[in-house]
């Protein structure tokens, strides 16, 4: 028996999904209501009891193998329990029974808030799901199908079986696993793994503790795409391999996991700068270059500058110290200063009748508020300088009543899972 779960924000969906006219029939439920607009409201009526709860909806789908038969009272039954391992005791559900496919499979949709106002814990909701499934195999003989503890080899993702049938091409998982296999065939020691891998053009980055004595992790790389070996299979991590038959001494095999290291090194500080020319960098704070210069593949400069040594080449040397540097700041301090003057403003009209040296005139003012800046230009750029009020704040939407679509896409799968699931190596 296989089971999948989803879980989602809004309950009307999933009940129009599975109460559509001809689709099957409830066979078990602890709620009034029969229409999924009935339904809906009483699973809201509980979820407001935990208004900041995200994900309410628990939706689960029970497939049978291919052939075999239950009753009603028997789906109901394996609903019933399948309901108490994972812990929905006190919460709303609804059990109903597809029969628009040819394999048997009952759809259960739960509220994860109880009655109470608690929340039912989605932790290893996978784990406990395939304990219940086994438990159930066994006592109905149902076939057993291995659990993912027990897959030595992971079966492809519906996005790869979509992939493959549209464009031909295995996935990265299925031609590592075959590339594995191949090289697992007949080896016995870590070292000639590595070479033959190495060979097909599959890099191979090895972990190890204790000093190097155990073999711990092992992360294929393909085409630029690495996976783990857990993520291939139980064959394909470093425990997996070693049961095969392929060894693991640090006084034979050490030097291959010190090369191993240093190429993965290589590329991780090589593959940054891969796809940007040396004559595209600026060199931001290099030692004796001016900071904006753009550089060649040398270190040496072309002679393109930005826009302020640019305009302070065209400044007249000593000025400003020589440097011949003007930035934006100077040329707006300057133009001020120009305006104040030109405007004859109260400032200035106090500033010329008092005698010189009284106050030092208009150049005590530039000494306190900054070169080329009179008082009242100190006062405009304080209100310059003054933070903004951010409008982003008011823009947000609650979404907390919206129906997920991407709840209502993962929908589709779950009617589909005879063309979907394997029964020779499935996930449980």
């Amino acid at each position: 028996m296989i089971g999948k779960i989803v879980k989602g924000r809004g309950f009307g969906g999933v009940l129009k999904y599975n109460l559509a006219r001809g689709k099957g029939y409830i066979i078990d439920s602890n709620m009034a209501g029969e229409t999924p607009r009935e339904l809906a409201a009483e699973f809201g009526a509980i979820r407001r009891l935990r208004p900041s709860l995200g994900k309410a909806v628990f939706h689960a789908s029970l497939s049978a193998a291919p052939g075999e038969k239950l009753t009603d009272d028997q789906w109901r039954d394996i609903g019933h329990r399948y309901l108490h391992g994972m812990g929905f005791d006190d919460n709303q559900y609804i059990i109903i029974r597809h029969t628009d496919t040819e394999h048997e499979h009952i759809h259960i949709v739960a509220n994860r808030v109880t009655f109470a106002g608690g929340v039912v814990s989605e932790s290893f909701d996978c784990l406990k799901q395939e304990k219940i499934l086994r438990k159930i195999e066994l006592e109905y003989g149902l076939r057993r199908v291995a659990s993912s503890s027990e897959v030595k080899r992971k079966a492809p993702t519906r996005g790869e079986l979509e992939r493959l049938i549209r464009t031909g091409k295995p996935s990265i998982r299925n031609r590592l696993q075959q590339l594995c296999d191949a090289a697992a065939n007949g080896c016995h020691s870590f070292t000639e793994y590595v070479e033959r891998l190495k060979a097909m053009n599959v890099e191979i980055v090895p972990t190890v503790q204790m000093n190097g004595t155990k073999l711990t992790g092992l992360l294929y790389r393909l085409d630029g795409e690495a996976m783990k070996g857990s993520d291939l299979g139980r064959d394909y991590t470093a425990a997996g391999v070693q049961k095969r038959g392929i060894t693991y001494e640090k006084d034979r095999d050490f030097p291959t996991i010190e090369q191993c290291r240093q190429r993965a090194a290589y590329r991780e500080f090589d593959e940054p700068n891969r796809n940007f020319e040396a004559s595209q960098i600026a060199n931001r704070g290099g030692i004796g270059i001016e900071i904006g210069t753009v550089v060649d593949a040398n270190g040496q400069g072309h002679g393109n500058v930005d826009r302020r040594n640019a305009e302070g080449d065209r400044r007249p040397k000593g000025s400003h110290g020589g440097h011949g540097g003007v930035d934006k700041r100077d040329k707006e301090n300057a133009s001020q200063q120009q305006r104040s003057h030109g405007d004859a403003g109260k400032w200035d009209a106090e500033d010329a009748s008092r005698p010189q040296g009284s106050d030092g005139g208009n150049t005590a003012g530039h000494q306190k508020f900054g070169e080329g800046n009179t008082r009242g230009d100190a006062s405009d750029t304080t209100e310059a300088i003054q933070p903004g009020h951010s409008h982003e704040r008011g823009n947000g939407v609650d979404h907390r009543g919206a129906i997920d679509r991407d709840y209502l896409d993962d929908l589709d799968e779950l009617d589909n899972l005879d063309e979907l699931d394997s029964w020779d190596s499935p996930s449980g």
